[in-house]
């Protein structure tokens, strides 16, 4: 990856964005995906689109942060930055470029009936277009959370989660906002 980076000129978008990308990949992470349910939930099929989460470099978030998923997978986080919920309760989470505090939410979701392991975690994040998140081009996404799945512990995928539906290309527009709910049937 770093004969890569050196191959195209250090001002040039396109090469951060393939340099971060493959970075990205040489740490082990898969390509950041949409999860388009529509009105299923998130325990039935539904279809990954590939490079698809506009937020993520994983995805085709240029000059952006790796999500949550990857961030915890990497051991980006202090201890203190990841929380994993399992009650219900009101929780604070910080922008992922802010000193200190809960940048994730883990929540497990489902477990296997015979070996108890979590069976998905859903991840919560907050993005605000300080710091390296500046470029943020949607400024609607700063206005609430984003949320990812990933199966299992292992980290195996990132899935980008439509919060809504029914917005016309909601790839775009699929934060959770203040005031709405997102309801994962188990």
């Amino acid at each position: 990856n770093m004969l890569l980076y050196r191959a195209f000129r250090l001002d040039d978008e396109n090469a951060r964005y393939v340099f971060e990308h493959e970075l990205g990949h040489s740490f082990d992470a898969t390509h950041s995906n949409f999860l388009n349910c529509g009105s299923k939930t998130l325990t039935h099929p539904c279809e990954s689109l590939e490079y698809q989460d506009h937020f993520d470099v994983m995805g085709k978030g240029r000059e952006l942060h790796y999500n949550g998923i990857w961030k915890e997978k990497f051991n980006w986080f202090e201890s203190n930055n990841i929380q994993t919920v399992t009650t219900n309760g009101s929780y604070t989470i910080n922008p992922f470029e802010s000193q200190g505090g809960i940048k994730v939410l883990k929540i497990p979701r489902d477990r296997d009936p015979i070996t108890n392991e979590v069976l998905y975690h859903i991840y919560l994040e907050y993005r605000q277009p300080i710091g390296f998140d500046k470029k943020l081009l949607n400024k609607e996404v700063t206005r609430g959370v984003l949320m990812h799945y990933s199966p299992g512990h292992f980290w195996s995928s990132s899935q980008f989660i439509d919060t809504t539906p029914t917005i016309p290309d909601s790839r775009l527009n699929p934060t959770l906002l203040p005031g709405n709910l997102f309801i994962d049937k188990v």
